[in-house]
């Protein structure tokens, strides 16, 4: 219902008023999915403290995406205070157990010295784990570093291939690189 289905026109309204249902039952999926509702506004209002709470919820209840979209209110100051320390300990942990989009988000606080001592090379070996799992992100940061020789010794082949990786993955901002 949230995002429409063969035979369903979407409905994000009635598909958050499930998801509560089946958080209620106890669900983790479902008290991650009201957390992305509530901080994106689908189905529900705009409401970042509130995604914090149910993500919160998610994470207690053993989602481990939940710690990885926990950590990005903290990084930026979304309905919780900012908390960029503790979003790279939450990357961390997130990232540790498999999220690809954890490995992508540590890697880039890594690389830009947030919330952590700038280490580039910590910052590849991420994003390298991220992009050979598929994150597009990571395709797109690697490349960049490539690109740009940052920290790193520049490789117009090497960021070529992430750079069309990135975009065969569907991020067609590739392209301007």
């Amino acid at each position: 219902l949230t995002n429409g289905a063969d035979g369903l026109l979407a409905d994000p309204s009635k598909g958050t008023r499930w998801y509560r249902k089946a958080a209620a039952a106890g669900n983790t999926d479902a008290a991650f999915e009201l957390g992305w509702a509530f901080e994106n506004g689908l189905g529900a209002p705009r409401d970042p403290i509130t995604a914090a709470r149910w993500y919160k919820r998610a994470i207690d209840a053993g989602n481990i995406n939940a710690i990885n979209n926990l950590g990005y209110l903290y990084a930026n100051g979304t309905g919780v205070p900012r908390d960029e320390e503790r979003a790279v300990a939450l990357y961390r942990q997130a990232a540790d157990l498999g999220v690809t989009a954890a490995m992508a988000n540590l890697g880039w606080m890594l690389e830009n010295g947030i919330g952590t001592a700038q280490n580039t090379a910590d910052a590849v070996q991420w994003y390298n784990q991220a992009a050979n799992a598929g994150e597009p992100q990571a395709m797109l940061n690697l490349g960049w570093l490539y690109l740009s020789g940052f920290d790193i010794p520049a490789d117009a082949n090497a960021a070529l291939t992430w750079f069309k990786r990135a975009y065969a993955a569907g991020r067609t901002e590739a392209l301007s690189y």
